[in-house]
């Protein structure tokens, strides 16, 4: 048995989703809707479904699930219909712009009886699932403390409208960083208190790929922030997020007491996962073992092979109603995470420590 999944939003992202919805075991795409209907008649006909409006999409007996992929500040009010509607929603990150708003999402979502998910669900990836496969077994002893490490050269580089990236209240944190703070947390548990500082790089930036290429825009935000999370573990974890360092790092260290893992990328499902023993012998690649969601398939344009299977934790919600057992992408995790976004822009504002005070539901790992 399959539920049938309603797209709100057709715009670049979509993309990844409809191949993701294609790709799933207990999913099957019925119509799509958006605020362009040009946008969603193209992704109808490349993906034989209905373009409709929003309000005949929610009235749909066969859409169970509605997918919402619209810019965040229309999230709560588009999942608020669906859930009103009978439907279970599902969102690309963030869930909603603010963790109060996610928390009237939370309490909605338990008065309708309606699931709600939200990406990101890479943690559902070979490369996360092997990791923290080591850790749950005392692989590096007790986790004591890791690094957060993304360094790259801003959106401007790859999108061709990159302009809301760089708006007042966004910047590396609100669009990146929950991918790294997501595998984090489901690595090693709730967060209980942020250090944040921030720095801006150029207040004028460049487009430097797309049809407007050349085009020169303003820099509202900071674009570099580094600090410290806190566990409840009272683990220690270092992290940098910035926009102004090119071709840099993008990955992830867990140290324990007895070895640190070294993993790769967390914006995909894949990659090499690395275990140094603090007291034996060379590094070693930790084997992937024919976890699903690992294998390469997407090449990026510089030509790099990822895995990528955005769309898994939709399915496994699907999965989940299904089989009436709890889903992984559940939105307390989302909703602890953006507490933790949410505490890193005010410390590195205010330059005082910030609790996160929230916690969540650790996802089952996949079998």
């Amino acid at each position: 048995m399959t539920l049938g999944i309603g797209v709100v939003g057709c715009g670049a992202i979509s993309e990844s989703w409809f191949a993701g919805i294609a790709r799933g075991e207990h999913i099957r795409a019925i119509a799509c809707a958006a605020r362009s209907m040009d946008s969603a008649h193209r992704a109808a006909a490349t993906w034989g479904i209905d373009a409709t409006d929003v309000a005949t999409l929610l009235t749909r007996p066969d859409v169970d699930v509605v997918l919402i992929l619209t810019p965040p500040a229309s999230h709560f009010a588009l999942a608020e219909q669906a859930l009103r509607a009978g439907k279970h929603a599902y969102l690309e990150k963030p869930v909603t712009p603010t963790a109060e708003e996610a928390r009237a999402l939370i309490a909605l979502s338990a008065a309708t009886g309606r699931r709600v998910g939200c990406a990101p669900d890479t943690f559902l990836g070979a490369a996360h699932q092997a990791a923290r496969a080591v850790i749950d077994v005392g692989g590096i002893g007790q986790p004591v403390g890791g690094a957060l490490t993304l360094q790259d050269g801003g959106p401007n580089v790859w999108l061709a409208t990159p302009e809301p990236l760089f708006a007042a209240g966004m910047g590396p944190v609100r669009d990146m960083a929950p991918y790294y703070l997501t595998h984090m947390v489901c690595l090693l548990g709730a967060c209980r208190r942020v250090e944040a500082t921030a720095t801006h790089g150029p207040a004028v930036r460049t487009i430097l790929s797309g049809p407007r290429a050349g085009v020169a825009f303003p820099v509202e935000t900071p674009t570099s922030y580094a600090g410290t999370l806190t566990l409840a573990s009272g683990a220690i974890v270092r992290f940098a997020f910035s926009w102004d360092e090119p071709d840099g790092r993008k990955a992830m260290e867990i140290a324990g007491t007895t070895a640190t893992l070294s993993l790769p990328n967390p914006n995909w499902f894949g990659g090499e996962i690395v275990l140094t023993d603090k007291a034996g012998p060379e590094p070693r690649t930790i084997p992937l073992d024919g976890r699903r969601h690992g294998e390469p398939n997407h090449i990026l344009a510089r030509g790099d092979r990822v895995a990528d299977y955005r769309g898994a934790g939709l399915d496994d919600m699907a999965a989940a109603i299904l089989a009436g057992r709890p889903h992984r992408t559940d939105l307390t995790l989302a909703a602890h995470v953006l507490d933790i976004v949410e505490a890193i822009l005010s410390s590195a504002a205010t330059g005082r420590a910030e609790p996160v005070a929230s916690d969540f539901t650790r996802p089952a790992p996949l079998d």
